[in-house]
């Protein structure tokens, strides 16, 4: 088609340049977007725009430029697709340029909002440049990027609104808003610069906006293996990790915020709460399903290797515990000594320290543990084995007159190292080395065995656990060697009883009448305790019994009488309330108030009343009124044989009877 649209500028949005197309044609946004989107349902985004392929096809945008290139050189996707999974990415782009089919490209990458929101910002610096290259100025794309707060090419801080009028630049759902040489007020924003000071806070916004910048410009792209990977190894340059590879979280979380501050972090919206182990920063450091967003990933990379630059160049670097093969051999009775000619190791992880084993083509062994990166270098080294040219120049060595002192001096070890090694040479050339490792042997045995029999001797109550605890080296050493003789001289083995076995040692049918007893003598406590009644629950009258809360649990077959007794003791909620009633009346006889509905039932601290209390409050105060001062019968409705009515009676016939619930008292004059 032929119809008119600006070129694309350096860095430029394609927000931006529809906003420029729509102001130089005259036109609503809405009329904008219906001829370039073909619809009027279409949104006007920001970072990630779609339908771009219709865009180019409608615009003679480029003719040049495919859509790809629209993506990467003038939407955000650079920066939040760079540390995405490469299918989200290429997913992502597709949406971009044909349409989202009912999901965004943010969801797909797992970004959700942004810091910046809907607002646009600008640098009136960039603003004054832009006019004097172009004509006019327009929204940059790194402007826009989460968590650029400063413009690096003019050291500024970015600004969403006018100086001068407070006038706030914000894109509508619908709207395209383009950037002017003066705001709706008129003002000029060339205006207004707020540069950035010489402080670390400051200085660090700069740096990361040069990382965000960096960033877009190389379009770079890092799978999460990937990135997690080189996070690993970095970390344990700094020696942020184990050597078994554990991430030392307090002392990362505390580096962290000590380098970025709360402030900084707060206003990049990554604020960080150290007293939580499932935050963001220790997220990006393992492997996890949710999303870490870009700006605390660039966050993590400048903190971990000082600029995104840095990381690029050292990201595929390994860690290597004992330095960059090959290896040295120390063996001194070769003239390779001190040569690297090991080109491999064997490694493992002892007790959180990596151990490295390297052996040379001359038979010398030797270990090395990974010293931590704040020490530098390897510890000192372990020799396995000196190898048999070693052992031949010893050999030399004391054949040429050479004393112990000067053999151990030319050889580089110790002077026990060197008598050791002469006993094996004799040995060997005797031919005897076996008899004399079978004589050492038989001395450990038989030193072995005297302990434990003197032991046995001492007391001959002693069970086996109680003789390994009284020598564990002797038993642990015989039990490795010499196991038929500890099988014929120690005691028999003390079987514990089976749960079979120990089956008929109870008696149920005595424990359930004690324990029946028990629990119906606290039943009967409970009732007659004096004071505001105590709802009788199964719980409460095991405390009172003495009884662990577990006790009626045992199987109803052990215990039936008990757990009978237990479920009967259940009272029922509207029992309850009707004590309270009883009680109620009792308190209010005795100290001479008035009876009325409302006394009775703030007495019984009754909150919610239930239409059987309620009933029951009317039939005790009718009951009171006629009566006229004669003895109270207790009101029909409390008479019923409920399930808390029977527990009592059962309680009355174990503990005795008790008392009537009303004393005998002149009513007369007292109901109102």
């Amino acid at each position: 088609m032929g119809m008119y649209f600006p070129s694309i500028l350096p860095d430029e949005l394609l927000y931006s340049a529809i906003a420029r197309y729509r102001v130089h044609t005259v036109s609503s946004s809405a009329q904008a977007l219906a001829e370039l989107a073909g619809g009027r349902n279409f949104h006007a985004e920001i970072d990630l725009p779609s339908r771009i392929s219709h865009i180019l096809a409608q615009s003679p945008l480029d003719r040049n430029m495919s859509e790809s290139d629209v993506i990467l050189r003038h939407t955000l996707l650079p920066f939040y697709g760079a540390f995405a999974h490469e299918g989200a990415r290429l997913e992502a782009m597709d949406m971009m340029a044909n349409g989202n089919r009912g999901r965004s490209p943010r969801s797909v990458l797992g970004i959700y909002g942004s810091s910046k929101g809907n607002g646009l910002y600008y640098c009136p610096a960039c603003v004054e440049e832009d006019i004097r290259s172009f004509g006019e100025p327009y929204w940059h794309r790194l402007h826009r990027a989460p968590g650029v707060l400063a413009c690096p090419s003019h050291r500024l801080q970015l600004i969403s609104k006018c100086q001068s009028c407070g006038h706030e630049y914000k894109s509508g759902k619908y709207e395209y808003m383009a950037l002017a040489e003066f705001c709706p007020n008129g003002h000029p924003l060339r205006e207004g610069a707020l540069g950035l000071g010489e402080g670390s806070v400051e200085k660090t916004m700069l740096g990361y906006a040069l990382d965000a910048q960096e960033v877009l410009a190389t379009y770079p792209h890092y799978e999460p293996d990937a990135l997690h990977h080189a996070f690993q190894e970095r970390l344990k340059k700094l020696g942020l990790v184990t050597l078994s590879g554990t991430l030392r979280q307090s002392r990362l979380g505390e580096s962290f915020i000590s380098h970025y501050g709360q402030e900084l972090l707060a206003n990049l919206d990554s604020e960080l709460d150290l007293n939580s182990g499932d935050n963001w920063l220790f997220r990006a450091f393992r492997h996890c399903r949710k999303a870490v967003s870009p700006v605390k990933t660039l966050l993590v990379i400048r903190f971990l290797f000082g600029s995104f630059q840095e990381f690029v160049r050292d990201s595929d670097c390994r860690y290597e515990p004992f330095g960059p093969g090959p290896w040295p051999c120390f063996n001194r009775a070769l003239s390779h000594f001190g040569e690297n000619r090991i080109n491999s190791f064997a490694s493992k992880t002892v007790g959180g320290t990596l151990t490295g084993k390297f052996t040379c083509d001359c038979g010398f062994t030797y270990t090395r543990r990974a010293a931590s990166p704040e020490a530098g270098g390897c510890k000192a080294s372990k020799v396995l084995n000196y190898g048999t040219a070693w052992n031949e120049a010893l050999s030399k060595l004391r054949q040429d007159g050479k004393s112990i002192r000067a053999i151990a001096r030319t050889l580089g070890v110790a002077r026990s190292t060197v008598s050791n090694h002469l006993k094996k040479v004799a040995s060997l050339q005797a031919g005897d080395e076996g008899a004399g490792r079978d004589r050492d042997t038989e001395v450990e045995r038989e030193k072995h065995r005297a302990v434990l029999t003197a032991l046995m001797a001492s007391d001959q109550s002693l069970t086996r656990t109680q003789l390994r605890r009284q020598d564990r080296g002797a038993y642990n050493w015989l039990w490795r060697n010499d196991r038929p003789w500890m099988e014929s001289h120690l005691p028999e083995v003390v079987k514990r009883k089976t749960t079979a076995a120990r089956k008929g040692s109870v008696d149920w049918n005595a424990r359930d009448e004690t324990l029946c007893q028990k629990v119906g003598k606290a039943m009967s406590s409970l009732l007659g305790t004096s004071g505001r009644p105590e709802r009788i629950t199964k719980r409460r009258v095991l405390d009172v019994a003495g009884l662990g809360p577990s006790a009626h649990v045992v199987g109803e077959a052990r215990l039936p009488r008990t757990n009978e007794l237990l479920k009967e003791a259940a009272e029922p909620i509207e029992d309850f309330e009707l004590r309270k009633v009883l009680w109620s009346v009792e308190e209010l006889v005795r100290a001479g108030a008035p009876l009325t509905k409302y006394r009775v039932s703030k007495t019984a601290g009754l909150s919610r009343k239930r239409p059987s209390t309620e009933q029951a409050i009317t039939d005790v105060l009718a009951t009171i009124s006629k009566e006229g001062g004669s003895k109270v019968e207790r009101p029909e409705v409390l008479s019923g044989d409920s399930r808390g009515r029977a527990a009592l009676q059962r309680c009355s016939a174990l503990s005795g009877s008790h008392e009537e619930p009303f004393p005998e008292a002149d009513l007369h004059g007292l109901v109102q």
